[in-house]
């Protein structure tokens, strides 16, 4: 399957091991420029040190490109009482500071759709069985 650019709805199954519950988080491809702003995000130069700055720039980036999230998803205290909330403006239960709740509740699931999106998307597949015996038997001779 090729990669669509200039699609702005993705979404992502994160499993969250404290509610056990899978979350599907709604995001958008990052841009060139959020890219090169997360990336300069993560490591600050303090004199001769260097800060590793990763928890904030992957909670940057996660809210910079989420979009929505699954309606029953989650929930927040109205009362004392659990209440859904959502992301869909159509639905009974949005509520216009939805990314604010999911930040103040849910800043690690964030940081796992940061790091994902930016750090994680792309990989070098391993060679397969037999090429490796060729690079092998290559580097030998």
């Amino acid at each position: 399957m090729a990669r669509l650019i200039g699609c702005d709805q993705n979404t992502m199954l994160i499993k969250d091991n404290l509610s056990d519950t899978v979350f599907a988080m709604g995001y958008t491809m990052p841009t060139t420029k959020q890219r090169q702003r997360y990336s300069n995000m993560s490591y600050k130069r303090k004199g001769r040190k260097v800060e590793n700055c990763l928890h904030e720039a992957r909670l940057w980036g996660g809210l910079e490109i989420l979009t929505s999230i699954r309606e029953g998803d989650w929930e927040h205290l109205v009362n004392g009482k659990p209440t859904p909330f959502s992301s869909d403006p159509k639905s009974e239960n949005y509520i216009d500071i939805w990314k604010d709740l999911v930040e103040h509740g849910g800043a690690d699931i964030l940081m796992l759709l940061g790091a994902r999106v930016f750090e994680g998307s792309v990989e070098v597949p391993a060679p397969e069985e037999d090429e490796a015996e060729e690079q092998e038997d290559q580097s030998q001779d």
